[in-house]
């Protein structure tokens, strides 16, 4: 049995605190990360027993199981069948015949080939024909799976992806100062780097008709390819350092509505809950628990959690700080600066979604220092 429920939100967005809640439910089965190692290969890991079991049980998040990592490089991905054989092979015992099994890493959203890579894996497990027959037909297995997307208000985010990242940076330009932590100074100057390698690339307004409009079938395919593109050329020109592969793309990520372009070319709409991070977690006990239930009604799953015991999984959430050691926020005009630069991505994530309901949860200046 392989996932059908992945959670592919961006870091620094409220995704660590979601898989852990939603992992929590006895209906879900998470499956345990696959490279959490530090100076370990992420391959070595994939094929060592006695790392991933190690993984497994150290890893923040315990039985919740921990980031997969498994189709957002060319390294740990390596083919459809070594995923395939990675993801059988690490399926844990399932709570129910019912259990959904859920493969978690939020850097899927903005790596660059991901969602190809899973639909290969998952076309290469149907063409085995080892699939559980029902009585009647049943949809292409690609086509059963669902992805959950949450999204923060990206001026907040990219704030808290620098301070998150000690200071580090994906874009060429000026370094940090040797053994500091980054400073406010040094992000302004890290963040107009990236726009100024962004800008150029960003998708074009007709990219984003929702599906659900009477216009002709929207072109994301080639929206997004031609996203990619631009990104790769316009990285290798500027000499930058991995962008934009890097997990420290602080900027970018916050791109959400372009990056949705990858995910819906190759996956239908329909396959996608996206939630606002501030809904979720910035609204009280009450709206969060409406969110957890509204989720898993669109799973079609019951989590089979009382309110206490939604209450207490709350409480026992890991948390994941970011840092700011400068403790100098930002201020106003800095995060102007980024909110226009975020404007017509917001416009567009509304215009894909066809509703205004993520984006009229995001303050115009969020506080910095919410995780």
């Amino acid at each position: 049995c392989l996932p059908r429920l992945f959670i592919i939100g961006a870091s620094k967005g409220g995704s660590s605190s979601l898989h852990f809640q939603v992992a929590g439910a006895p209906s879900i089965t998470a499956l345990c990360g696959l490279h959490y190692a530090g100076d370990i290969n992420s391959y070595d890991v994939v094929r060592n027993t006695t790392i991933r079991v190690q993984h497994c049980t150290s890893h923040r998040g315990g039985s919740h199981g921990a980031e997969r990592h498994l189709y957002d490089s060319t390294d740990s991905f390596v083919d459809a069948e070594h995923a395939l054989h990675a993801e059988l092979r690490d399926m844990p015992a399932l709570s129910s015949q019912a259990s959904a099994v859920l493969h978690y890493t939020p850097h899927y959203m903005w790596s660059l080939g991901t969602a190809q890579r899973i639909l290969a894996t998952y076309n290469k497990q149907a063409s085995k024909q080892t699939l559980w027959r029902a009585a009647t037909p049943s949809p292409p297995l690609p086509q059963l799976l669902k992805f959950v997307v949450i999204v923060r208000e990206p001026v907040a985010r990219a704030i808290s992806s620098y301070w998150f990242k000690g200071g580090a940076h994906a874009v060429a330009g000026p370094s940090k100062p040797h053994g500091t932590g980054g400073s406010v100074e040094h992000a302004r100057d890290v963040f107009k780097l990236e726009m100024d390698l962004l800008r150029p690339c960003l998708p074009q307004a007709h990219c984003f008709a929702s599906p659900n409009s009477s216009q002709a079938a929207p072109p994301y395919a080639r929206c997004a390819n031609d996203f990619d593109t631009c990104l790769v050329s316009r990285s290798d020109t500027l000499s930058s350092t991995g962008y934009p592969s890097s997990t420290t793309a602080h900027v970018g990520k916050g791109l959400y509505a372009a990056q949705l372009l990858r995910w819906f070319a190759t996956f239908s709409p329909r396959q996608f809950h996206v939630l606002p991070m501030e809904r979720m977690y910035l609204n009280g006990e009450e709206t969060r628990r409406a969110c957890y239930l509204e989720l898993f009604a669109w799973l079609g799953i019951a989590p089979q959690l009382t309110t206490a015991e939604f209450s207490a999984l709350v409480a026992q959430t890991p948390s994941n700080p970011t840092d700011n050691p400068s403790k100098r926020p930002f201020d106003a005009q800095e995060k102007r600066n980024l909110s226009t630069f975020f404007e017509d991505a917001s416009l567009n994530l509304a215009a894909l979604l066809g509703s205004t309901e993520v984006t009229s949860w995001w303050p115009s200046y969020a506080d910095t220092d919410q995780v």
